[in-house]
C-alpha cells in the first residue's frame, strides 16, 4: 500500500474535515506535500509510473476547489535518482532533496529558480548546508535569512536530527544596484545605446542585458554570486570584456567602463581583366560591412583603382560588378583589420568576360 496524502482545516485548535486527495493511489506512493505562499500549488514527491527515475516531484493546482491532476516537473528538477522533500520559498523557487547527479554525498538539497511558469536547472546548494549524509527537509524564512533542515550528519543526537541554521554574513542585499558608466576612453564622454551585460556564476552563467536608465548609464540587480562577466559593446567601438568577484562589485555603487574607439584603416583596390590584365574603369564597387550591415558604393578609376575606409576588428564583402564581366567578390577578414594598429589593406579583383555578351551580367559565386 503506497503512502497518501490528506487535507485538513484547522478550526479552533482542531483539525477537522479530514480528506483524502484525488490523485492518491494504492500502486503508488505520494508524499512530503508542500503548498505555494497563494496555497494554489500543491507540491510532493511521488513514484507514480511516468517519472523519470524513483521519486520525482510534481504539481497539483487548485481549480475551482479541486485539485488538479499532478504534473511532473521534468528534467530541470527530476533525475533517475530519487527527488524528495520539496519546499517552496515566498518567491516560488523550489528546494529539494536528490540522491541523483551532482550530489556531495548521498541526499543533498538542491535549488530550482523560478523562471516563468516552469523551473531552472537545479543547483547544489553546497556545503555547510549538504553534507556527506542525508540532507533533506530544507526551510529557508521570508528574509532569506535563517532555517531549518534535517540530516543524519555526524555529531548529531540519533540518527535523523534537526538543524536551524542563519547568515551570518549578507554581502549582497536583497534590492541592492550597482550603476554600469560606459564611457569613450580619453574624454570621458558618455556613450549612449552601448548593449551591457552581466553573466553571473548563480544563474548558470545565463547573459542578461541591462536597460539604460539614462544617457550611457545601466543599473544592474546585483545577484549574490562569487564571479560575474561583463560585456560591453557598442558601433564604432572596440568591444570590452572582464570578469571580476563580488568584492570588486561592492566596494563602489558606480563602476566606469571606458571603451576604446575603433582605429580605421585604407582598403586600396584594382580592379583588371582576368585574361589580359588590363584595367578596368568603372566598375561598380559595393562593400559590405558585417559588423553593422552598411554598404558602401564606389566605382574604379582609369587606372581600375579605387579606395575605402574600413573600421578595424570587422570582416567585409568587396563586391565587384560590370556589364560584360561576371561579378566577383573578396573576403576581408577581421584578422587583416586589427584595432591595435592602422594598416593598409590592399586588394585585387580580376573579373572574368562573359562567355555569351547578351547577359549584362552573371554570378561567379
Amino acid at each position: 500500500m503506497g503512502l497518501k496524502i490528506y487535507a485538513a482545516r484547522l478550526v479552533e485548535g482542531q483539525w477537522i474535515n479530514v480528506e483524502e486527495l484525488p490523485f492518491n493511489s494504492t500502486k503508488f506512493s505520494s508524499c512530503h506535500p508542500t503548498l505555494s505562499k497563494d496555497e494554489t500549488k500543491l507540491y510532493f514527491a511521488s513514484d507514480r509510473p511516468g517519472g523519470f527515475g524513483g521519486m520525482d516531484i510534481y504539481v497539483s493546482v487548485l481549480k475551482n476547489g479541486v485539485w488538479s491532476e499532478p504534473e511532473n516537473l521534468g528534467v530541470n528538477v527530476n533525475s533517475a535518482g530519487n527527488e524528495l522533500f520539496p519546499f517552496v520559498d515566498d518567491e516560488g523557487n523550489l528546494y529539494l532533496s536528490s540522491d541523483g547527479t551532482g550530489t556531495l554525498g548521498r541526499l543533498d538539497i538542491f535549488k530550482a529558480e523560478k523562471d516563468g511558469k516552469r523551473f531552472s536547472k537545479r543547483k547544489n546548494i553546497g556545503e555547510p548546508f549538504n553534507t556527506r549524509s542525508d540532507d533533506f527537509a530544507f526551510f529557508i524564512d521570508k528574509n532569506k535569512k535563517q532555517g531549518f533542515l534535517s540530516s543524519n550528519r555526524l555529531g548529531g543526537h540519533g540518527s535523523d536530527d534537526l538543524y536551524g541554521w542563519r547568515l551570518t554574513k549578507t554581502n549582497v542585499e536583497e534590492g541592492m544596484t550597482r550603476k554600469i558608466i560606459v564611457v569613450e576612453e580619453g574624454t570621458g564622454k558618455r556613450i549612449e545605446e552601448a548593449e551591457v551585460a552581466i553573466e553571473q556564476e548563480l544563474g548558470d552563467w545565463k547573459r542578461t542585458v541591462l536597460d539604460e536608465e539614462e544617457a550611457g548609464a545601466f543599473v544592474y540587480q546585483v545577484k549574490n554570486s562569487e564571479e560575474y562577466f561583463l560585456n560591453v559593446s557598442s558601433n564604432g567601438f572596440v568591444e570590452y570584456n572582464t570578469v571580476f568577484d563580488q568584492k570588486q562589485l561592492l566596494e563602489k555603487e558606480e563602476i566606469i567602463v571606458p571603451l576604446k574607439k575603433k582605429t580605421f584603416s585604407l582598403l586600396s583596390g584594382k580592379v583588371e581583366g582576368q585574361i589580359y590584365h588590363n584595367a578596368l574603369k568603372g566598375v561598380e564597387i559595393e562593400l559590405l560591412n558585417e559588423c553593422n550591415g552598411e554598404r558602401s558604393y564606389a566605382k574604379s578609376s582609369a587606372d581600375g583603382s579605387f579606395g575605402f575606409t574600413i573600421m578595424c576588428g570587422c570582416e567585409y564583402i568587396v563586391i565587384a560588378k560590370k556589364d560584360g564581366f561576371m561579378t566577383s567578390s573578396k573576403i576581408i577578414s577581421k584578422d587583416e583589420t586589427p584595432c591595435e594598429n592602422t594598416q593598409l589593406v590592399e586588394r585585387k579583383i580580376q573579373l572574368r568576360p562573359v562567355p555569351n555578351s547578351n547577359y549584362p551580367r552573371a554570378s561567379a559565386f
